[in-house]
């Protein structure tokens, strides 16, 4: 994805609900995300990320775990560069510089902030979603009522350094703050929504892991 392929950046605020709120990037409609196999990943201990275009792909390895995603079968071409390291079970192996996951998992974006770099969850609307969603009846009373952007967003990650430049080409009233639980959106100038960043931990979260902790206060 470029920045060319980009449409319209808008915030989703979860109004009503006690979520952080998250980005909404609109592709125009000939433009989508890129291919799983497009990408070439490096591997972080069971972490084995991406990136390309300011997309980021992401999956966790548990050599004891091949539950995740239904025990789908994920093919990684590694990075010229990066040599994958013994994956610790049977089911998985190597091949060709070309890594066959079973059942990963993946985590949030904060996962991966703590793990390499910052990254930003974001929902994404591809191009022929737009128009070619699966209830067209509801896409042109939606279109009536003035939402002509209606249609299937998915659910990925970009880096943080596209994020702020989409944010500054197409929605500049917008900022990106950083809470425990990963980057989200504010408006420029003002508060977050959900202020969380060096928060005292609650009697209930206190010794526990940020996963635990985050269920518990959330």
């Amino acid at each position: 994805m470029n920045i060319s392929d980009i449409a319209k950046v808008r915030a989703n605020w979860m109004e009503g609900f006690g979520n952080d709120p998250h980005l909404e990037v609109i592709l125009k409609r000939d433009s989508d995300l890129l291919p799983w196999k497009s990408f070439r990943f490096s591997q972080h201990g069971h972490l084995f990320y991406a990136e390309q275009g300011g997309e980021v792909r992401f999956v966790f390895h548990s050599p004891n775990d091949h539950a995740g995603f239904g025990g789908a079968h994920y093919a990684m071409k590694m990075r010229d560069d990066w040599t994958p390291r013994p994956l610790g079970c049977s089911k998985c192996r190597i091949e060709d510089r070309t890594v066959h996951l079973y059942g990963p998992w993946s985590s949030s974006a904060s996962a991966v902030t703590r793990a390499i770099r910052p990254v930003v969850s974001a929902s994404i609307m591809p191009g022929k979603y737009r128009e070619a969603i699966r209830n067209p009846n509801y896409y042109h009373r939606m279109k009536r009522r003035g939402r002509a952007y209606e249609g299937l967003f998915i659910g990925t990650a970009i880096t943080l350094e596209f994020a702020r430049e989409i944010i500054d080409r197409f929605a500049p009233h917008l900022d990106l703050y950083e809470g425990d639980f990963g980057w989200v959106p504010m408006i420029r100038g003002g508060e977050p929504k959900n202020p969380r960043r060096n928060r005292k931990p609650s009697r209930f979260s206190e010794g526990m892991s940020d996963e635990q902790a985050m269920v518990i206060e959330l």
